[in-house]
């Protein structure tokens, strides 16, 4: 399998569809964020993530359904 370098990188749990794109929810501050990404390779783990993010952004994996744009949320330890 091939393998990149300095990517951008999250778990496939944080991944859902909307329609034909892939998208994740991003944690702005106490808020959900719905975030429209491009995926490049994955490896059922990790996807690559080559737009919509940035090194930094914080995903909320495992989102449950009635997480929407806009929800609040809080950090779990």
């Amino acid at each position: 399998m091939a393998e990149a370098r300095d990517v951008l990188k999250i778990p496939t749990s944080a991944l859902f569809r909307v329609g034909d794109d892939w998208a994740v929810f991003r944690a702005e501050a106490d808020t959900a964020r719905q975030q429209i990404v491009e995926v490049g390779m994955e490896n059922g783990l990790d996807a690559e993530i080559l737009k919509g993010l940035n090194p930094g952004d914080r995903v909320i994996m495992h989102p449950v359904d009635d997480v929407v744009d806009g929800t609040r949320i809080h950090q779990r330890n």
